[in-house]
């Protein structure tokens, strides 16, 4: 097996080969970030997960393959406003969108669920958590999906539970200042965000910015545009399109625009309007209604079950999108021990756990060289 330093060094190297522009910067906050815990360690570290998941993968190749997530954990969920102005909560990333074997979403978001949990991140028990994901994930399979409009009554937890982390993000206009035009911002971007703005009749544009956001993401070039218009702000942001990692690892060529296409035009939801993907370019809406849930600011600690089975079942609306014959998913999990999914995302989150704390020592030598 290829060891971490030198899959990290690939990827990065790959994905210079693949962006016109990568923020350097970026990348060496990464290093930084990944190292504070297991969890962030997973969340940013895709390339490598699927070192630890090829070890696994002929496991489950009898498994149905969908477009899968890929860059699958419990903080890769949030809300948006549709097309009516309702709040929506679901999967908000498919940047890493590939074809996989159904199990792949759902022991990577298992694993997470167990590294959040022993991170203090969720209170809750990790395997009644992985049970929850799975039975959430088997009831949407078995009714054709679940659409989540949080007006609904029967939502009113997960409604509430969204309006916590939108008081978490009454600053988030104040914030905005932090968006501070650094002179490399892409001329093709910054077009795209002007084309979104002026849909906005009066729309004034003041100013174009880069940022940083999320983990696994850093080194790719964000461009935002903030406006003004009819009394308050709007955003946009133009965020550059990658091929998947399983591209870098099975040395494939891969079209990211054409699959993360595929897998919203077809998964069961209520799409943001203000989505638009070009062949290099994800634009989207900027917003403090659209934006992931930070489980520790949010979570109320009677939640986890019926977020975790939520999170399931979110899982499952994707799947359905692509899964030529629903009912073999169902037919293969059936095939499945009792506790299969326990048993394995146990076994993945050691692993990480390990492979994160060697990353931590390695690091430490590196950062006294570097200093002295």
């Amino acid at each position: 097996m290829i060891d971490l330093a030198t899959a990290l060094a690939e990827y990065e190297a790959w994905m210079r080969e693949h962006l016109p522009v990568v923020d350097e910067g970026g990348l060496a906050e990464k290093a930084s970030a990944i190292a504070d815990s297991a969890f962030a360690f997973l969340r940013g570290n895709f390339p490598w997960w699927l070192v630890r998941w090829r070890e696994h993968e002929r496991d489950f190749a009898d498994a149905p393959a969908v477009v899968a997530v890929g860059d699958l954990h419990v903080e890769n969920f949030g809300t948006w406003r549709d097309a009516e102005g309702r709040l929506i909560w679901g999967i908000n990333d498919f940047d890493e969108a590939y074809p996989l074997p159904v199990a792949h979403d759902l022991i990577r978001l298992a694993v997470s669920a167990r590294l959040a949990i022993e991170e203090e991140r969720l209170f809750y028990d990790p395997d009644e958590a992985v049970k929850d994901i799975l039975r959430g994930y088997r009831a949407a399979l078995a009714r054709g999906g679940r659409h989540f409009i949080l007006e609904t009554d029967d939502l009113d937890w997960l409604r509430r539970l969204a309006k916590r982390q939108l008081r978490s993000n009454s600053g988030f206009w104040r914030r905005s200042e932090r968006w501070l035009p650094s002179g490399r911002e892409d001329k093709t971007a910054i077009a795209l965000l002007r084309a979104q703005l002026e849909q906005r009749d009066g729309a004034e544009l003041l100013r174009v910015a880069s940022r940083r956001a999320g983990i696994g993401s850093l080194g790719r070039p964000r461009v935002v545009a903030l406006a003004s218009w009819r009394g308050g702000l709007i955003a946009r942001e133009a965020k550059a399109l990658l091929p998947s990692a399983v591209c870098w690892l099975r040395r494939e060529k891969g079209d990211p625009l054409a699959l993360i296409r595929r897998i919203e035009a077809n998964a069961i939801r209520s799409h943001d309007p203000c989505r638009v993907l070009t062949p290099k370019w994800l634009v989207r809406r900027l917003s403090p209604e659209s934006d992931k849930i930070d489980l520790r600011k949010s979570l109320g600690d009677d939640d986890a079950s019926r977020l975790l089975e939520a999170m399931g079942q979110e899982v499952a609306n994707v799947h359905l999108g692509t899964a030529h014959e629903p009912e073999a998913i169902i037919a293969w999990l059936d095939r499945r021990p009792k506790k299969w999914l326990v048993e394995i995302s146990e076994v993945l989150g050691d692993a990480i756990t390990d492979d994160w704390r060697d990353y931590v020592r390695a690091l430490k030598p590196a950062k006294l060289r570097n200093a002295g």
